[in-house]
């Protein structure tokens, strides 16, 4: 699975329920557990993502970039 389907699959899923369990989230993407946490840092630093104890919450900007066109 390529990098950005793996970032279009966590945000497709934060889109249908607005938000998620960081744990539920990872077992659904079935991704390395290191290399998620890693993935889930950077897209809170670039602000598609905020985390709040386990909770993960999608933001507009993620939002925004689910709604760009495909290639």
């Amino acid at each position: 699975m390529a990098n950005l389907d793996i970032v279009d699959k966590i945000l497709e899923y934060l889109k249908n329920e607005e938000k998620g369990n960081i744990n539920d989230i990872q077992k659904f993407i079935l991704f390395d557990q290191k290399k998620f946490l890693k993935l889930l840092k950077l897209l809170k630093d670039i602000g598609m993502v905020k985390m709040e104890d386990d909770m993960l919450y999608i933001t507009k900007m993620a939002l925004d970039y689910l709604e760009l066109p495909k290639r």
